[in-house]
């Protein structure tokens, strides 16, 4: 069996500047930047090639009848000033009846009076709205030298 030298095999002898310990040194960097440009290449690649179907996007979420908002429900009922166990308590016993029974969350959420007591009509309509999700879009764009 072979003995493949690591980064951490050199600690021992840092002392000793020999050609030995340096292997790991001239493998580890060379080799790590070479997959760093490939995996770079290939996910540029990727995302040139890319095609976005929004409408076929929006069906996808859709199809999760509204529990991929769960998290957001969840957030504001914390916000609101209960712990985070007692909000998850109320937020996945209605996210799992919309999952299985192939309901409305949205619904399920604005008729459960645990939830309505909490957050008001237009609170829950913020919490269902795509748009918070990409509100940060822009800057990240912008950050990654894509947009203006």
């Amino acid at each position: 069996k072979g003995y493949m030298m690591t980064a951490f095999d050199n600690v021992t002898l840092w002392h000793e500047r020999d050609i030995s310990h340096s292997s790991a040194e001239r493998i580890i960097l060379p080799d790590a930047l070479i997959l760093l440009d490939y995996m770079l290449a290939r996910f540029t690649s990727v995302i040139r090639r890319l095609t976005v179907f929004p409408e076929r996007m929006k069906a996808n979420i859709e199809l999760t009848h509204g529990v991929v908002f769960s998290q957001r429900i969840l957030t504001m009922l914390v916000e609101k000033g209960l712990s985070r166990e007692e909000a998850y308590d109320l937020v996945q016993p209605l996210a799992m009846k919309a999952w299985e029974e192939e309901r409305s969350f949205r619904d399920l959420v604005a008729n459960s009076p645990e939830v309505s007591g909490k957050l008001d009509h237009k609170d829950i309509e913020d919490a269902f709205d795509p748009s918070w999700h990409l509100k940060h879009v822009d800057a990240i764009f912008r950050r990654a030298g894509l947009g203006t």
